[in-house]
This record gives structure tokens, sequence and C-alpha cells, in this order.
């Protein structure tokens, strides 16, 4: 069975792999990482990775390039902090404004309920006067039926009387 090739990339993505876990890249754990690789080609390529990593912790940012990029984070904190003050405020006064809105609808069908109450209260005394009203009214029409009938057989009787009267006395001459 042929080795496996162990190549310069395979080591410093190993190596890159441990440190990002914070394990130490040694030559064991690379190998581990690796399952496999010769003792002397994995060295020589961790050695290489090493010395590179070494030489960008070397670098050195001139102090005043460092002083121009912290001003330039300063300034786009700056603004950024600014941009959302004011989308907050914009935020803040849109929905004091719908509050505000909301208030005079909530007030006007308030009012609106209250005078639709008043008016069915109103209705509904006025249905009861005229169910009132309706009522003395039958109770006045069955009694006109009552005293129509009544006056009715009066009116019979008086027939029947005077029929009677004006077969008892002889009609005049």
């Amino acid at each position: 069975m042929a080795k496996t090739l162990v190549t310069a990339e395979a080591v410093a993505h190993a190596a890159e792999q441990l440190s990002a876990a914070g394990q130490e890249p040694t030559l064991i754990a690379v190998q581990a990482v690796l399952q496999g690789g010769s003792f002397t080609t994995v060295k020589r390529f961790l050695d290489v990775w090493k010395a590179e990593r070494a030489q960008l912790a070397a670098l050195v940012v001139p102090p005043v390039l460092a002083q121009a990029g912290a001003e330039l984070i300063a300034r786009v904190w700056q603004q950024a902090t600014t941009t959302a003050d004011a989308a907050l405020a914009q935020a803040r006064a849109d929905a004091q404004a719908g509050q505000a809105t909301l208030a005079q609808a909530l007030e006007a069908a308030e009012t609106t309920i209250s005078r639709l109450e008043s008016e069915q209260e109103q209705s509904a005394a006025q249905l009861a006067d005229l169910q009132a009203q309706l009522a003395q009214a039958r109770e006045q029409a069955q009694a006109g039926q009552a005293a129509q009938l009544a006056a009715a057989q009066q009116a019979g009787e008086l027939a029947a009387l005077r029929d009677v009267v004006a077969r008892l006395m002889p009609p005049a001459a």
C-alpha cells in the first residue's frame, strides 16, 4: 500500500485547524490530523508554516498608519451612530404621530358610540311611548266598537218599540 503524500498546503491547513481550535500545532498533533506523513516531511513544512506566521506577527504597523486607521474607524463609528440616532428619532416621531392619530380615532369612535347609545335610548323610549299609545288606541277602538254595538242594539230596540207603538196607536188624521 502506498503512503499518502503530504503537501505543504495540507500541513499548513492542519496547523491552522489546530491553532483555531486553541491547540498547539506540534509535529505529532499535525501528523494526527493528517493521519500520517513522515516525521521529516511534516517537520519541514511545519517549520515553514511557523516561520511565515512569525514573519506576519513581526510586522509592525507604523504609528502614522495606526493613527490614520484609528481616526477612520472613529469617523465611521461617529457616522454610523449619527445615522442610527437619526433613524431612531424618525421612528420615534412616526410612532408618536401614529399614536396621536390612533388616539384621535379612538376618541371619535367613543363619541360616536356615546351618540348612538343615546339615540338608541331615545328610540327605545319613543317605541315604548308609541306602543303605549297603540295599546290605548286599541282599547278606545274596542270601547268604541262596544259602544257602537250597544247603540245599534238600542236603535234596534227603539225601532221595535216604534213598531209596537205605531200598531197600538191609531194613525193621526
